[in-house]
């Protein structure tokens, strides 16, 4: 399971972060090349040299930590790993590393579907259940029959209530 918006955001991050490492490299070149030739020519390389200069550091470190988003989401979703210890465990990093990525993911949306305390994350079942239709019990797969309130599994008697 891929957040699109999250692979997208990286994918922009090291584009940028590499142009602008390519316009650091271009313009050396062009401040020396065009200083007596061409002097717009020679701002345009300076410029190229100030933006890849304190840029790219700038655009790869927001990459890096895009990318650390993205593992621990992968963690989350894939793995199924839920609290924050068996998280900081699987990926060295410390519970509070942890933490606070985990609310970065839950403030900018990409992170749908689960509830954080700020230890463990649980499935949001009113979320779950809101966008879908129910004909299956989500614990043991029984038929589910609609009453006043939610439905009930026929088989384990589990229930699921609307929200009202």
């Amino acid at each position: 399971m891929e957040n699109k918006d999250l692979k997208k955001n990286i994918n922009i991050k090291l584009i940028l972060a590499i142009f602008a490492l390519v316009c650091f490299v271009g313009g050396v070149p062009m401040i020396v090349i065009f200083a007596k030739l061409q002097p717009l020519l020679m701002v345009l390389g300076i410029l190229m040299v100030i933006f890849g200069f304190y840029g790219s550091p700038i655009l790869f470190i927001a990459y890096g930590s895009d990318r650390q988003l993205m593992r621990i989401y992968n963690a989350i979703t894939i793995e199924k790993l839920t609290t924050n210890k068996e998280i900081s465990t699987q990926l060295a990093m410390t519970e509070e590393q942890v933490k606070s990525c985990i609310q970065t993911l839950v403030t900018k949306q990409y992170l749908k579907g689960y509830l954080y305390d700020g230890v463990s994350l649980k499935n949001n079942e009113k979320i779950i259940m809101g966008n879908t239709k129910v004909s299956k019990c989500p614990n043991c797969g029984g038929k589910m029959t609609k009453t006043k309130d939610g439905y009930i599994c026929e088989y384990c008697g589990n229930t699921i209530h609307f929200d009202n």
